[in-house]
C-alpha cells in the first residue's frame, strides 16, 4: 500500500534528546489530551529535554481499534462493524439501504469518521459521494481530515482536501491539520493546505505553531515552506520556549537563528517604510493647500448658511397660504376624484383616504391659482362629478399635467363669480 511507504514519524518513545537543553521546561496537563488517544499512560512521555510530545504531534492512535466480536464470516450487523472491516462491499448494501451517514457509534464518530481514521480510502469515497458530512466533528472536534493525518494516512487527507476539507478546523486542544501534517512532515499536504490557512501563526493550547512542531520534529523542508509564508521564529509557547528551543541539532539551531535574525532585520525595514510612507503622505499636502482647503470649506458653508436665510425670508414668505375653506372645497372635488380612481383600479376603499391626502393640495392651489375665493361648495361639488366622468384611461393616471389639462375648464367653472 502507497500508506506503507511513508517515512515513520518519530512518535513519543522515539524522541531523541536535543544537542542543547531547553531554555524553559514544563508539563502537558492530561485534561488537554484529546479523549480517545493515549500513549499507554495517563500522561504525555517527556523527552529528555523536558518538553512533552502532545499525541496529536507523535500520532498516536485516537482510539482503540475494537476487534469483532462475531464471526469474522457473518455479515456485519451495521456500518461501522463493516468499515471496522473495510468491507466495501457490505458498506454498498448499507447505503443502498439509505443508512443514515450522521449516525455516531459509541466513540461518538460518524461512518465517515472511522473510515478517515483506518485509512479506508475506497470507503471514504463511497461514504462522500453519498453525502457524508465533510467537516464531522469527534467527540474531541478532530474532523475526517485531522483523523486521517494524524494516523498516517496522507492518501485519504488528501483526497478530503480535493473534496474541500477545511484546513482551518482544530481540535479541542486547538491543535490543526497544519500542525498535524508539520508534525508528520507531509510535504504535499502542507503545500496545500498552507494557502487555504487563515491564520500560519496559529497557537494550540501549549501556545506551539506549526513551525514549532516541525522544528521539534527536524522537518527542514516544511520549516521552510511555513517560513516562506511568513510564519514567525519570535513566538514563544506557554513556557517560553520558541521554535529555536525545539530544535534537535546543533544545526538546524544554527539555520533557525540565521533565519530568526533575517526576521527582525526584515522587521525593522518594514517598520522603517511605514515611517517613510507616512512622513512622504504628509508631504504630499503642504501647508498652503490646507489652508486653500479650510477656505472652501469656510466658503461651501457660508453659501449654505445664506441659502438657507434666503429661502426662509423670501421665498419661504412667498408661497401663497391656502385658506381653509379652500381647503375644504379641494376636498370635496378630489373625492369626486379618488373615487372614479378607487373604480377603475379596483381598489379598497381605505385607497380613498390615501388617495385625497395625496391630490388635495393639488386642487386647492388649482383654485386659487384662479384668483378667487368664491368657490363654495356647491361649486366644488359640480366640479367633483366632473372628475368622476373621466374615463378610467385618464382617470388612473395621476399627474398635475393631466389633471390641468382635463379638469381646468370644470376649475374655471367653479371659481368663476355668479
Amino acid at each position: 500500500m502507497a500508506e506503507e511507504k511513508e517515512k515513520k514519524v518519530p512518535g513519543p518513545e522515539e524522541d531523541r534528546a536535543p544537542a542543547e537543553p531547553a531554555e524553559t521546561t514544563g508539563t502537558t496537563d492530561p485534561s488537554d489530551q484529546p479523549e480517545g488517544e493515549g500513549t499507554g499512560s495517563d500522561t504525555p512521555v517527556p523527552t529528555e529535554e523536558g518538553i512533552p510530545t502532545s499525541p496529536e504531534e507523535a500520532g498516536s492512535p485516537s482510539g482503540t481499534q475494537a476487534l469483532p466480536t462475531t464471526d469474522p464470516s457473518a455479515p456485519p450487523q451495521d456500518i461501522f462493524e463493516a468499515i471496522r472491516r473495510q468491507d466495501k462491499e457490505a458498506v454498498v448494501e448499507f447505503l443502498n439501504k439509505k443508512v443514515n451517514l450522521s449516525l455516531i457509534n459509541e466513540e461518538d464518530k460518524t461512518p465517515l469518521l472511522c473510515a478517515a481514521e483506518i485509512g479506508a480510502l475506497e470507503i471514504v469515497r463511497l461514504l462522500i459521494d453519498h453525502g457524508a458530512a465533510l467537516e464531522a466533528k469527534a467527540k474531541d472536534r478532530r474532523t475526517p481530515l485531522m483523523l486521517a493525518i494524524s494516523n498516517a494516512h496522507p492518501a485519504v487527507a488528501a483526497y478530503l482536501l480535493q473534496k474541500g476539507a477545511d484546513v482551518n478546523v482544530h481540535s479541542i486542544t486547538h491543535y490543526t491539520p497544519i500542525m498535524q501534517a508539520a508534525a508528520k512532515g507531509y510535504l504535499d499536504l502542507m503545500r496545500e493546505m498552507i494557502p487555504k490557512a487563515d491564520k500560519i501563526n496559529t497557537q494550540n493550547d501549549e501556545g506551539r505553531t506549526a513551525l514549532m512542531i516541525a522544528a521539534r520534529f527536524g522537518h527542514r523542508d516544511i520549516i521552510d515552506l511555513l517560513l516562506a509564508r511568513n510564519a514567525s521564529l519570535q513566538i514563544a509557547d506557554k513556557n517560553g520556549n520558541g521554535a529555536i528551543s525545539f530544535a534537535e541539532t546543533a544545526e538546524l539551531k544554527a539555520y533557525l537563528t540565521e533565519k530568526l535574525e533575517e526576521e527582525k532585520r526584515r522587521g525593522e525595514t518594514e517598520k522603517e517604510e511605514k515611517k517613510r510612507k507616512k512622513r512622504e503622505a504628509h508631504r504630499k499636502v503642504p501647508r498652503p493647500q490646507l489652508l486653500l482647503l479650510a477656505l472652501l470649506a469656510f466658503l461651501v458653508m457660508g453659501f449654505g448658511s445664506f441659502s438657507y436665510f434666503y429661502y426662509k425670508t423670501k421665498i419661504k414668505n412667498a408661497i401663497v397660504e391656502i385658506p381653509p375653506f379652500v381647503r375644504e372645497a379641494a376636498g370635496i372635488v378630489s373625492h369626486g376624484y379618488c373615487k372614479k380612481t378607487v373604480e377603475c383600479r379596483n381598489r379598497k376603499e381605505s385607497f380613498m383616504t390615501l388617495c385625497k391626502e395625496q391630490v388635495r393640495e393639488f386642487f386647492a392651489a388649482q383654485l386659487v391659482e384662479q384668483g378667487t375665493d368664491l368657490c363654495d361648495n356647491t361649486k366644488a361639488a359640480q366640479c367633483s362629478d366632473c372628475l368622476a366622468t373621466l374615463p378610467c384611461n385618464k382617470a388612473t393616471q395621476l399627474s398635475p399635467e393631466l389633471l390641468k389639462k382635463e379638469c381646468l375648464l370644470c376649475l374655471k367653472v367653479c371659481a368663476r363669480k355668479d
